[in-house]
């Protein structure tokens, strides 16, 4: 598993420069956490700078956290369950509920529930918050996961193929699930309304013996942003430049 985890050469000795001057390097997905905490304002007056680095989706992050490129980063409890079994040495030290998720179909799909799912392709990434949400829909509608096909992809090529009719349905998160319901009229067909996961702040445990004060703002900041966030709207991320 080991081998597994490591990322490649150049891509850590690039994470590595990019961080020489940053008091924290912190992983995020798509900018969403950036995003929240930003329009929350909690980012203002820190005693210490932030390195941000963008990832696609939670595996990313978790190899950059094995590889002792990150201090921190942002991550999905299925994600995180995996990789602690897989041995993942980050440990999580902050936790919130996390609505973002959703399973969602084509405008013009006639599946209107999750019973709708039985013999239908289902794009998603394997392990990730969107196939825990998948498989915990599937569940509460009489169904198992041998009642539908998974497609495992990238949450960019899942609502690609949704758009193009490769899947019947795509189980994903934020900001893909706004992505594909405002540029493509995809429904909501299951969120995190129903099921609701947990979203993760997880560090090295270098980061947690170094950087235990910059980590603990860090996390009082978040949380601020977290409890913020659900009562106001959030602007769409930003595509910020990625590590």
């Amino acid at each position: 598993m080991r081998k597994q985890i490591r990322i490649g050469a150049g891509i850590a000795s690039l994470m590595a420069a990019l961080s020489a001057h940053a008091d924290l390097s912190i992983g995020d997905q798509r900018g969403n956490a950036r995003a929240v905490m930003e329009a929350a304002g909690v980012l203002q007056g820190m005693p210490y700078t932030i390195d941000w680095h963008e990832f696609p989706n939670a595996a990313p992050v978790l190899e950059a956290l094995n590889s002792n490129h990150l201090d921190a980063g942002m991550i999905g409890d299925a994600s995180l369950t995996f990789a602690a079994a897989a041995g993942v040495r980050a440990k999580a030290i902050f936790a919130s509920n996390y609505y973002g998720n959703a399973v969602i179909t084509a405008q013009t799909s006639g599946i209107s529930s999750a019973q709708g799912l039985r013999g239908k392709r289902i794009g998603t990434v394997k392990g990730s918050t969107g196939h825990a949400l998948a498989l915990a829909a599937l569940q509460g509608a009489g169904l198992t996961a041998q009642d539908v096909t998974f497609v495992f992809t990238t949450p960019a090529e899942a609502t690609l193929a949704l758009s193009n009719g490769a899947v019947d349905a795509v189980a994903s998160w934020e900001p893909y699930v706004s992505f594909a319901t405002q540029q493509s009229q995809a429904r909501i067909l299951v969120d995190g309304k129903s099921f609701p996961a947990l979203n993760y702040l997880a560090a090295t445990p270098e980061a947690l013996t170094n950087k235990r004060e910059e980590l603990r703002d860090f996390t009082q900041r978040l949380s601020q942003a977290r409890q913020w966030g659900p009562r106001t709207r959030i602007p769409m991320p930003r595509s910020y430049p990625s590590c």
